[in-house]
């Protein structure tokens, strides 16, 4: 075996070791971090469910009564400390 044929398997297994070391890290930030990975989510879904964490209702209040007879109270704003409360 060649000084260059030994040089790049040694760069080769340094680059190898560098690139795993680096997912390893992303995992275990992923792993420990978790609202990363539920705002990623939130993000992939925010088109087709309203998952915001807002301090105001999502949509018009209403009370009244309904057709049906049931007395209904929606958009209930119960703290302005902690979002969808």
């Amino acid at each position: 075996m060649s000084k260059k044929t030994g040089k790049k398997k040694h760069t080769f297994f340094i680059v190898m070791a560098i690139i795993l070391i680096i997912l390893i890290a992303a995992a275990l930030m992923l792993m420990t971090h978790t609202q990363l990975i539920v705002g990623a989510i939130q993000n992939l879904s925010a088109a087709t469910v309203n998952t915001k964490n807002l301090y105001e209702p999502l949509g018009t209040p209403m009370e009244g009564m309904k057709e049906n007879g049931q007395y209904i109270i929606t958009e209930i704003r119960y703290s302005d400390r902690f979002p969808n409360s």
